[in-house]
């Protein structure tokens, strides 16, 4: 919804075009992603769930999801671009047509991250009973962010 906010004011459109608030994104985000690769390479646990991470309220964890997805610069990229398509700026309202198109994508976010959620703890009970996938796994993921972190901080754009 936020983003929708944004796209709504035209803010988002105004993040689009700057090339500082791109420039930032990048040399954030690389050092961020490789970060998170190396520490999913040299972690022992892999997908286990330490007894610390399970006294997380849902409080928290609303928390950081929020914020994770209010920092993504890519979804505040992909709003000014996508959302405004359907809008009829001849009906007047662009600005409600924007929030009632962003408010029914984050239902159906929220709809299909619930799902996602509740299957992703039938798998991360099966990655437990299988360390060799859950290893393989850590090493792919780690890999992947790296990689894309170099990718990111050796762009042009």
């Amino acid at each position: 919804m936020i983003h929708s906010i944004f796209a709504s004011v035209g803010l988002s459109a105004l993040l689009a075009q700057s090339a500082v608030a791109s420039s930032v994104a990048k040399y954030v985000g690389a050092p961020y992603l490789i970060y998170l690769g190396i520490k999913a390479l040299w972690s022992r646990e892999g997908f286990a769930v330490s007894k610390e991470a399970a006294q997380v309220g849902l409080k928290s964890v609303f928390v950081q999801g929020v914020a994770s997805n209010v920092l993504n610069p890519k979804v505040a990229l992909c709003f000014p671009a996508f959302l405004p398509q359907p809008v009829d700026p001849v009906a007047g309202g662009a600005a409600m047509q924007l929030l009632a198109l962003g408010l029914t994508f984050a239902l159906l976010t929220w709809v299909v991250f619930s799902a996602l959620g509740y299957l992703a703890r039938g798998l991360g009970n099966w990655l437990r009973s299988r360390p060799g996938y859950a290893n393989a796994l850590r090493w792919l993921m780690g890999g992947v962010l790296v990689g894309l972190g170099r990718r990111l901080a050796f762009s042009d754009r």
